[in-house]
């Protein structure tokens, strides 16, 4: 919801939410009006009054919106307000200034949003809307200098004094256990390594990866998205071989399939994160994407096949979520006639079909 337009409307919606405890002691038989014919009628007697005075209905209602104070138009969409025969039973809040109920909760939605979630910015001291109640800044910047202040008082302020021993204890014994742990192993940290080099420090005589196993045991590193679950369930119908997120040369990939012949990645490229052109118009983020998306595809087409040693090659082919999502029947097509490529020892089939997938992926993009 726009941070303009709640500012603009907070006071109007405010004042048009009426409670609805103002008609709980309200009765038909406690209330009466003068009718335009001049004479003082009950609004249970409306109906009697009908057959004898033409403009009953309409004195009526002309009573009912003074007393009530009720809008004919409504305050959010400014359609006519429409209340059935104008009964006392329908006059609640939702109706008295609104057309419908959706209105009703769009205009406390607004309400409570600017009452529960306006702050100031405790480092420039603006006014803006939190999207959580524990935000203390307007922006990514502010955020920045007040986690700089933050740090420089921890480091600095006696109030913190206790904090910071005790914070140096525990890295201590960290040091001194791995230490014991391991007499003949330095500390990675004291070695001055990065990069390729960092990451092979952990690598095991059985060819995994201390690091790797450990990143890949994280749940909430790798929750699986609405994308990828749905494309799961086409890999387990069509019964094949797979893995989810593996780490291939630093990088980590959707689907490891393994085919008799053949092992093919398939990454399932989100519309939004990747750059379609149906969520973006930037042409140079659309350009940027891609090349990144090239260069990891390239450690598949030419580093696993010439690193990994094994004989079936390596292939790497990509869906859009707008494919899996509105054209399913292609995405499962395109997969039933690799597997049965695979089968029959096709290799030129095969080849072919994972390139018609790529031009398939171009054109869609």
């Amino acid at each position: 919801m726009d941070y303009q337009y709640i500012i603009e409307n907070y006071i109007i919606f405010k004042n048009s939410l009426v409670s609805e405890t103002i008609f709980k002691n309200e009765k038909k038989g406690k209330l009466n009006f003068f009718c335009d014919c001049g004479k003082e009628i009950n609004l249970n007697g409306v109906t009697s009054h009908k057959k004898i005075c033409k403009c009953a209905n309409s004195s009526k209602i002309k009573f009912l919106k003074n007393r009530f104070k009720i809008s004919d138009k409504c305050v959010v969409c400014n359609s006519n307000i429409n209340i059935p025969n104008y009964d006392i039973k329908y006059l609640r809040s939702s109706h008295i200034h609104f057309c419908s109920v959706e209105c009703y909760y769009k205009a406390l939605k607004v309400v409570l949003r600017y009452e529960k979630y306006l702050s100031n910015c405790e480092v420039c001291g603006k006014h803006f809307l939190k999207s959580v109640k524990k935000i203390k800044t307007c922006s990514p910047e502010c955020a920045s200098k007040l986690l700089i202040v933050g740090r420089f008082n921890y480091w600095n302020s006696p109030e913190y004094e206790e904090s910071r021993i005790n914070r140096s204890k525990k890295l201590s014994n960290i040091v001194l256990n791995y230490i014991k742990n391991n007499p003949n192993r330095k500390p990675v940290w004291k070695l001055n390594i990065k990069g390729a080099e960092y990451l092979k420090h952990y690598d095991k005589s059985d060819g995994s990866n201390s690091l790797l196993d450990g990143i890949a045991k994280n749940k909430k590193l790798f929750r699986k998205t609405s994308l990828e679950i749905k494309f799961e369930s086409i890999l387990i119908d069509f019964k094949l071989d797979f893995k989810y997120g593996e780490f291939l040369f630093g990088k980590q990939y959707d689907f490891i399939v393994h085919f008799k012949n053949a092992i093919l990645v398939v990454e399932t490229d989100g519309d939004y994160f990747h750059k379609s052109s149906k969520r973006c118009n930037n042409k140079e983020e659309i350009q940027i994407q891609r090349l990144s998306d090239k260069l990891k595809d390239k450690l598949i087409e030419i580093d696993a096949n010439e690193k990994t040693h094994t004989k079936r090659k390596w292939y790497i082919i990509r869906f859009w979520e707008y494919t899996i999502n509105n054209n399913i029947d292609v995405t499962k097509l395109y997969l039933k006639n690799l597997i049965e490529e695979d089968i029959n020892g096709n290799k030129e089939k095969f080849e072919s079909i994972i390139q018609e997938i790529k031009e398939y992926y171009i054109k869609e993009s």
